[in-house]
């Protein structure tokens, strides 16, 4: 009986070993490479990407300080409570000017202001910043990025001695949506900075030298803060390098829209970590950048609203009980994530 109990051990721990080569020979062979690519180029880049990280810091339109006001949660759900559909806008009304694409200020006969993009803009001056722990929606950030093209339209074309005023207000909603830690509301407000630049270049081809009028923030500003974000995001990886995640996230200030990128990563690192923790015999440790990651979610939970708790998911969690596997598995998933991840 126990030389029958040695020999099922035997065959056991063989089978395991067995098994565990042939999974690190296919990790050797179809991850190593990815990885070891997704690795160089996040240290290739993070000098430059300090740099900016440091510049953005004081950046005024990017992190931006408003005077003290309330909670546009409280406008936008008496806003939405007006309409059966609780949206600001119809989808018909979001249609006829996203039909437009770039030529949205050529078409006045198909601009019509509703009664609530005027009552959003009378009293947007009154609220300084947008907190709420409720998920919000991406066709949600279009009503308001369609309502700011439709009041500047409006006021280019119907009241043209208000461009000013109308201007500074739409700014004042964009400054407002960039404060959010919700990624597709901050993308909301860098919509409406990219509308004023449109606006603006009009300007300047119809009537006279914006520059005496407003100061729009450059297409270049635009794009490296979204290429900066992007890379934030794609930082907060457990595939990242461990120094890469102490000197983004751990040393100094936390970066310029921290808040919106661990919203953004809460679910996919609460996902990862069951396939990444505890070690089975020969399976790579990922315990340090656990920790690291740990960390930063506290560093999160201190400086954030609170993330909303996740359910484990159904779909796929027998795989994190099958040894070996679950790390090929992770892995895959992690850096498909990151190369389908949205751009801002």
């Amino acid at each position: 009986m126990l030389n029958w109990m040695f020999f099922c051990s035997f065959v056991i721990s063989f089978a395991l070993t067995i098994v565990g080569l042939l999974m690190d020979v296919t990790y050797q062979v179809q991850m190593a490479p990815r990885v070891e690519k997704f690795q160089s180029y996040q240290l290739k880049k993070l000098p430059d990407y300090l740099r900016l990280k440091k510049r953005l810091e004081t950046h005024p339109i990017f992190n931006p300080q408003l005077e003290s006001g309330k909670n546009f949660q409280t406008l936008w759900q008496e806003l939405t409570q007006r309409h059966e559909n609780k949206k600001l806008l119809s989808l018909k009304e979001k249609k006829v000017i996203m039909a437009m694409g770039d030529d949205w200020l050529d078409q006045k006969h198909k601009i019509k202001l509703p009664p609530v993009a005027v009552d959003l803009f009378a009293e947007i001056y009154d609220y300084s910043h947008w907190e709420t722990t409720t998920p919000m929606d991406a066709w949600d950030a279009s009503d308001l990025i369609v309502s700011g093209q439709l009041y500047l339209a409006h006021t280019f074309h119907f009241e043209p001695l208000n461009i000013r005023e109308s201007l500074k207000r739409v700014r004042h909603l964009a400054l407002i949506l960039l404060s959010m830690e919700d990624m597709n509301f901050k993308r909301a407000g860098l919509s409406l900075l990219e509308k004023e630049q449109t606006f603006t270049t009009v300007l300047d081809k119809k009537i006279l030298d914006s520059e005496l009028l407003w100061a729009p923030v450059s297409l270049a500003e635009l794009r490296d803060f979204r290429h900066y974000m992007n890379q934030t995001s794609g930082m907060l990886s457990y595939l990242s390098p461990p120094q890469v995640l102490d000197k983004v996230y751990l040393k100094g200030s936390p970066p310029t829209g921290f808040c919106s990128v661990m919203r953004e990563k809460n679910r996919i690192l609460s996902w990862s970590r069951s396939f990444l923790d505890s070690n089975f015999p020969f399976e790579p440790s990922f315990q340090e950048r656990i920790d690291l990651i740990d960390q930063i979610r506290q560093r999160g939970q201190e400086a954030c609203l609170p993330l909303p708790k996740l359910k484990p998911e159904s779909k796929g969690r027998w795989v994190t009980h099958i040894p070996y596997y679950r790390r090929l598995y992770a892995i895959k998933m992690l850096l498909d994530a990151n190369k389908v991840s949205e751009p801002l």
